[in-house]
């Protein structure tokens, strides 16, 4: 597996696959892609709309500082249309405990303020976390309102990566309900979207145009899974082994 999903067979399959309605860039941190500028402009005449979903901060060892200005209004040139970052709670101590790094949250927020400066569209992703997790997604839902977010995407935590040996413990209480319940009411569907994982343990099963939608996820080995969540479905075949994505997408299930 390599650290990167190379350019060429990455952008030519996707151009074989034909138009998309979005393309996502996820990492890692996209922004320190070699050839992130290219791959968004490229990608771009491929999508609707291209964003990219980011950590935020900049820098792999020490304090992190935000994305620097120039290659947030160089993408958008090239491009890209969003940049997503995650926020976890509306303060420093909650977020930077999720994150592990101390200044995680300030260098996101100063993130989020040099994102909506270059012109491009922010959102923010946050994951209903634990005991308190109400109070939390409150908090981040005011903040993210207050940077100037297009859109907050609500996410139903995931069994994978560090979360999965504390599953019972990250596990939201029953205080996510209601404070998705008071989200739904102060704000208006084109700006708070639920994951279908969370509508249907929170909220119902209620429909969402994007449910009809068919997602999938490409990672650095070019094998693909039916969406970010779902990264233990993946597909046998690789694009960097000769398949296209049309082949690999019969090889999966979508629920």
């Amino acid at each position: 597996m390599t650290s990167e999903l190379p350019t060429e067979p990455f952008l030519a399959s996707l151009a074989k696959h034909g138009p998309l309605r979005e393309l996502y860039l996820s990492g890692g941190e996209p922004f320190l892609h070699q050839n992130f500028l290219e791959i968004v402009a490229r990608g771009s005449a491929l999508a609707d709309v291209t964003i990219a979903y980011s950590s935020g901060t900049w820098g792999l060892t020490g304090h992190p500082g935000p994305l620097p200005t120039r290659i947030l209004r160089s993408a958008k040139s090239a491009g890209l249309h969003r940049v997503d970052l995650s926020l976890y709670a509306g303060e420093p101590l909650g977020h930077d405990a999720v994150t592990g790094r101390r200044g995680s949250f300030s260098a996101t927020v100063a993130t989020a303020r040099a994102v909506v400066r270059a012109g491009l569209g922010l959102g923010i992703h946050t994951v209903a976390l634990g005991k308190g997790a109400g109070a939390r997604l409150l908090a981040v839902a005011a903040t993210a309102h207050g940077l100037g977010a297009q859109r907050m995407h609500v996410l139903a935590l995931a069994d994978q990566g560090r979360a999965r040996a504390r599953m019972a413990k990250l596990e939201p209480d029953e205080s996510a309900s209601t404070a998705v319940s008071s989200l739904i009411r102060e704000y208006d569907g084109s700006w708070l979207v639920l994951s279908r994982g969370l509508r249907r343990g929170l909220v119902g099963d209620a429909h969402s145009e994007r449910d009809s939608w068919r997602t999938g996820f490409l990672s650095v080995s070019g094998h693909l899974s039916p969406g970010e969540g779902h990264r233990d479905q993946t597909s046998v075949g690789s694009i960097l082994t000769g398949f296209s994505i049309d082949e690999l997408i019969s090889q999966l299930v979508w629920a």
